[in-house]
C-alpha cells in the first residue's frame, strides 16, 4: 500500500512538472522587463522552466540539462559554441575519469574486500559500539572515492545479512537496531562524499562555480583540507544521535559469532586488484601532489606553478584510467585491467546534468541576469555579511535538497549564492562551500538522495520516523555548518 501511494505521488509531481513548467515559461517570456535585456529576459524564463523540470522530475534530470544549450541558442541567448562549450569543461573530464576508476573498484570488488577484511577483525566486533561506528566508518571512506550510490547499494546487503543473523542469533525482531543501521548506511555514505572533490558529484559543481564565477581556485588537496574535517564532524554527530535513538537497544543481544562467517567470504588479491589499486593510487597521489607541494615549497614556489599547471585534477584522473586499459590482467590473451564496455558503463546522467548546469551559471553572469537578481535580493537583506549568507545558504540549501535532487540543486544555488555576495561586495568563496555542502545533506525523505531510497527499500524504515529523526539531524548539520563556515570566514581563501 505504501510503495502504490508513493508512486502515485511521484507520478501527480511529474504531471504537475510537465505541464507547469512551460506555462510558467510562457508567462516569463510575455511579461514586460525593462530592467532586463532580451537575452537576460529569455534565460530568467529557462531557468524557470529548468528549476520546475529539475524539482519535479518532469522529465529525466540530464535531459532537461541537455535542452539548456538549445533553448539558449533557439532564443537567441547565446551562440552554438557558448552554449555547448561548458560540456568540454575540464572539470567534466574529472567526473569521467573518477567515474571509471570507481566502476574499475566496483568490477573486482576492491570495495568489498577492504569492507569485508575490516569487518573480520575481532576488536571492531567486540561491541555494539565498536562495530557500528566502524561499519559507518568505513562507508564514509569508500564514499569519498567513489560514488555514495554504489558504495550505499554494496553496503546495504552487507549490512542486511548483518541484521538477520542477529536476529537469528538473538530471536527477537531488532527493529530499532535495524532502523538505526539503515541509516547509518544511507547517511555515512552521503557524508563520505564530501571528503574530496570527487566524492559527490555536487562537489565538483560548485568546485567549478566557485573557480569560474568567483575566480577563486581551490585544489584537490585544499578542498580535502576545507571540507574533509567538517565531514568527520557530521559523521560523528549523525552517529552519536542515532546510537541513543537505535544501536544502544542491541548492546543486551550483541554477539560477535554475527560475523563468524564472513572470514571465509574475503576474496584473495590478484592481479586485477593490484591493477586497480595501483592506478587509483597513482591518480590519489597526482590529485594531492600540487597541495603538498605548496605545503612544503610555498604557493610562489617554481615547483608549485609548475605542478599546479601541468598535473591538473582532469588529467590525473585521465592517467588512472590509462592505466586500467595499459596493466596487463593476462598479457598473452591481451586482456587487460578494464575493457571498454565495463569503462563506459558510468553515471552520464550526472555528467549531463553537471555541463547544464554550468552553462546556466555562465550565461547568468553574461547577460547580467545575475545583477538583477542579486539587487532585488538584496532589497530584502539588511547589512548583509558573510555571516548572513553562510547561515541563510546552509538552512536554505539543506531544506532544498530533500525535495529535488542534490546535483539539481547544486546547479540552481549555488550560482545564487555567488551572485548575491558579489552584490554585496563580499566574498562569495564560503558561502558558496557552505551551498555545496548544504546540498549533499538529505536526511529526511526517501527521494531526498539515492542511497536514502536503496535503504528505504529494506522495510526497517517507516517513512515519518524518517521524517522525523532526518528533521532533526537536518538542523543539527546545518548549524553545524554554519558555525564551522561562520568560524573559517574569519581566514581569507
Amino acid at each position: 500500500m505504501r510503495k502504490i501511494v508513493g508512486e502515485n505521488l511521484e507520478r501527480w509531481r511529474k504531471i504537475i512538472g510537465l505541464v507547469v513548467g512551460p506555462l510558467v515559461f510562457l508567462h516569463i517570456i510575455m511579461l514586460d522587463i525593462p530592467s532586463l535585456s532580451p537575452q537576460a529576459h529569455s534565460l530568467l524564463a529557462i531557468m524557470a522552466l529548468t528549476v520546475i523540470w529539475w524539482v519535479t522530475e518532469a522529465i529525466p534530470l540530464a535531459m532537461t540539462a541537455l535542452l539548456i544549450p538549445f533553448f539558449c541558442i533557439i532564443f537567441n541567448v547565446c551562440d552554438e559554441k557558448t552554449a555547448f562549450s561548458n560540456f568540454a569543461n575540464p572539470i567534466i573530464f574529472l567526473f569521467i575519469g573518477s567515474f571509471i576508476l570507481a566502476r574499475a573498484m566496483e568490477i573486482h570488488s576492491i570495495d568489498k574486500m577492504i569492507a569485508l577484511k575490516i569487518l573480520s577483525i575481532r576488536w571492531v566486533t567486540g561491541s555494539v559500539i565498536r562495530f557500528t561506528f566502524v561499519f559507518g566508518l568505513i562507508i564514509f571512506s569508500l564514499s569519498a572515492w567513489m560514488s555514495n550510490t554504489a558504495t550505499t547499494a554494496m553496503m546495504f546487503p552487507i549490512a542486511l545479512s548483518i541484521i538477520k543473523r542477529l536476529q537469528e542469533l538473538t530471536g527477537t525482531s531488532m527493529k530499532k537496531f535495524a532502523f538505526g543501521f539503515m541509516l547509518i548506511t544511507a547517511y555515512a555514505s552521503s557524508l563520505g562524499g564530501l571528503c574530496t572533490p570527487v566524492g559527490s558529484p555536487p562537489n565538483l559543481i560548485g568546485l567549478a562555480m566557485i573557480r569560474q564565477m568567483a575566480h577563486i581556485n581551490i585544489g584537490f588537496f585544499q578542498w580535502i583540507i576545507y571540507v574533509a574535517p567538517l565531514a568527520f564532524i557530521f559523521y560523528c554527530y549523525v552517529y552519536i544521535y542515532l546510537y541513543f535513538v537505535s544501536f544502544r537497544s542491541a548492546a543486551k543481544h550483541w554477539n560477535p559469532e554475527i560475523f563468524a562467517k564472513m572470514d571465509r567470504t574475503i576474496p584473495p588479491v590478484k592481479r586485477p586488484q593490484i591493477n586497480v589499486i595501483l592506478a587509483f593510487g597513482t591518480t590519489v597521489i597526482l590529485w594531492v601532489l600540487p597541495g603538498i607541494s605548496m605545503i612544503v615549497y610555498g604557493a610562489q614556489s617554481g615547483v608549485y606553478i609548475w605542478l599546479s599547471k601541468h598535473v591538473t585534477e582532469a588529467s590525473a584522473a585521465l592517467i588512472g584510467v590509462a592505466l586500467l586499459f595499459l596493466l596487463p590482467v593476462n598479457f598473452k590473451e591481451f586482456k587487460f585491467t578494464i575493457e571498454w564496455k565495463d569503462a563506459i558503463d558510468i553515471n552520464w546522467e550526472a555528467i549531463f546534468l553537471f555541463g547544464g548546469g554550468l552553462t546556466l551559471g555562465t550565461l547568468i553572469f553574461q547577460t547580467q541576469l545575475s545583477d538583477t537578481i542579486a539587487r532585488s535580493l538584496l532589497g530584502a537583506i539588511h547589512q548583509p555579511t558573510v555571516l548572513v549568507f553562510i547561515i541563510i545558504f546552509s538552512m536554505f540549501s539543506n531544506m532544498t535538497t530533500e525535495l529535488t535532487s542534490n546535483t539539481a540543486s547544486a546547479n540552481m544555488l549555488v550560482p545564487f549564492a555567488i551572485t548575491l555576495c558579489q552584490g554585496s561586495s563580499l566574498s562569495p568563496f564560503y558561502p558558496a562551500l557552505a551551498t555545496t555542502v548544504g546540498v549533499s545533506l538529505a536526511f529526511m525523505f526517501p527521494v531526498g538522495t539515492p542511497p536514502n531510497a536503496i535503504v528505504y527499500g529494506s522495510g526497517y524504515i517507516p517513512f515519518t520516523k524518517m521524517a522525523r529523526n532526518g528533521f532533526l539531524l537536518l538542523l543539527g548539520t546545518g548549524i553545524i555548518e554554519s558555525i564551522y563556515f561562520g568560524l573559517m570566514s574569519f581566514f581569507k581563501p
